[in-house]
């Protein structure tokens, strides 16, 4: 028996937390330098490139069965619930979504320039782990919450732009996976404070990724 757990806000229940705790490889897809390109553009524009590039990488998480989470302000964070960390193509499928948006980077600044927009640059990074899940009652798109989401949100602010971070425990069950090459990424502050290390995906397939 499931037990839940509900928060409510002015009365509403808005949220059923359950105990049930479930593997998943979560991840967040942010776009840098938001603000600077933000300023220099209308309120309408604004919309249009927020509009864009979420609609963008939503649509390619959704092509490898991804599921969308929500956005946070200029990021979108997904995730691959459920996921077996010894089904090898099921981890592939994972790395190719995340590979996918970073080779996709051009294509993203011709559906701007169309609309009188500039490129812009972003960063992914990705964790696997436990989460709790979180039944929303005025939505049918589940919510995540826990240590594995918290790391995936503090290894994006590390990624170089137009990259891709992974942590230490997802390494762990890629670094076996000959088409793809990892370097480590040093990031003294995470390692200091977190005992936590950061690893960058460097090459596909002898192709360098940047």
């Amino acid at each position: 028996m499931v037990m839940l757990h509900s928060a409510k806000i002015e009365g509403d229940m808005l949220l059923k937390f359950s105990q049930r705790i479930q593997n998943d490889c979560v991840g967040v897809v942010d776009m840098t330098d938001s603000t600077i390109i933000s300023s220099k553009l209308s309120d309408d524009d604004v919309s249009k490139m927020y509009e864009i590039f979420l609609n963008f990488m939503a649509k390619i998480i959704h092509k490898y069965n991804g599921k969308v989470i929500k956005n946070i302000g200029d990021a979108l964070m997904f995730r691959f619930p459920n996921i077996d960390s010894l089904d090898s193509e099921a981890m592939k499928n994972m790395l190719e979504c995340c590979l996918s948006m970073i080779e996709s980077h051009d294509e993203l600044k011709n559906e701007l320039n169309a609309k009188n927009i500039d490129g812009l640059d972003y960063k992914i990074s990705v964790t696997c782990g436990s989460v709790k899940v979180a039944e929303s009652t005025t939505s049918n798109i589940s919510d995540v919450f826990g240590p594995t989401v918290n790391r995936c949100f503090k290894i994006n602010s590390f990624c170089p732009k137009n990259s891709m971070v992974i942590g230490s425990n997802l390494y762990g069950i890629l670094k076996d996976f000959e088409e793809y090459k990892f370097t480590q990424f040093c990031s003294i502050e995470m390692k200091k404070k977190y005992d936590y290390s950061i690893l960058k995906l460097k090459e596909k397939n002898n192709s360098s990724i940047t």
